[in-house]
């Protein structure tokens, strides 16, 4: 859970696990959790929002089915879909694409399914602008449909979708729109927390989280799972910068992939799990991952 204070509104955040399966969870030794976390989050939660890294080719067309069908018991209430990672595509015209199968080509009840040519640029930033503002009126425009039985296509997409956002959460492009979203649509009610409250999750929790997500974010599901994540030093020095060490335990077949070539994947999980650290903890830290065999 996560906390965002602006003026008089608070926005309480549940983040939740990817979905998996009783049998993943099994064969993973993953907590009952990861299952019963998403289904009480949408019950409690006032808004569904659903990300997709869209520099996922593989995955960015289609929506996992335990999210469509959590959609579909989540009916009443309002979602919204985040197309993370824009910068990493080559051509943004993928974007529109990506939007109407993910949407079946609808988006707050109106129709969206119209060719769209995007603005060429020698600038990325300027390019992007653009790309949003056009995006922007393509989705709130379109045909009103008429008939209510709405035409899910091939079970991918949720035509349900309040609002469509593109960001880029490691430039930050877009990510204010998101938040001027939630805030305007924010309810009269008392403050469910503490002012100065930021998250509820144990530190260290928060640090084995992180470090586990860049994991499955660079290696084979089945190595990020596997591999075990320990703190082996946790400071503060005087003037509030953080020293972190922490030991990924692994089999010894795995450990040149977990390095990867020249020690590229593990200074790039080091990166990662650094910024996004840094950005929890409000402080600089230092960071080292210290990589070992089972056994050794």
């Amino acid at each position: 859970m996560g906390v965002l204070v602006r003026d008089n509104v608070q926005i309480q955040f549940l983040d939740t696990p990817g979905i998996v399966t009783r049998d993943h969870c099994v064969k993973h030794g993953l907590e009952h959790t990861f299952i019963t976390d998403i289904p009480l989050a949408c019950k409690e939660s006032d808004k569904i929002g659903v990300i997709v890294d869209v520099s996922n080719s593989t995955r960015c067309h289609a929506l996992n089915p335990g999210i469509l069908n959590l959609l579909k018991k989540s009916m009443m209430k309002e979602t919204f879909l985040v197309l993370n990672k824009i910068d990493a595509l080559s051509a943004k015209r993928k974007l529109l694409n990506i939007t109407t199968d993910l949407t079946c080509g609808v988006v707050d009840q109106n129709s969206s399914m119209k060719p769209v040519k995007y603005p060429t640029s020698k600038k990325p930033r300027a390019n992007m602008e653009k790309l949003f503002k056009k995006t922007e009126e393509l989705l709130k425009t379109g045909a009103k449909i008429e008939d209510e039985s709405i035409d899910y296509g091939d079970g991918k997409g949720w035509p349900h979708f309040k609002r469509v956002f593109m960001v880029s959460a490691k430039e930050g492009d877009g990510i204010a729109d998101i938040e001027k979203y939630l805030l305007d649509s924010a309810k009269s009610s008392p403050w469910i927390h503490p002012q100065e409250l930021v998250t509820d999750t144990d530190p260290k929790k928060l640090i084995n989280s992180t470090i586990r997500e860049s994991l499955l974010n660079n290696l084979h599901l089945e190595i990020g799972y596997q591999v075990k994540i320990s703190i082996v030093d946790w400071t503060w020095d005087e003037i509030g910068t953080m020293t972190l060490a922490a030991q990924l335990t692994a089999p010894e077949r795995q450990i040149k992939m977990i390095v990867g070539k020249n020690g590229q994947t593990i200074q790039k999980i080091v990166r990662e799990v650094r910024t996004a650290l840094q950005q929890s903890f409000q402080c600089e830290l230092i960071m080292k991952l210290i990589v070992k065999a089972k056994g050794s």
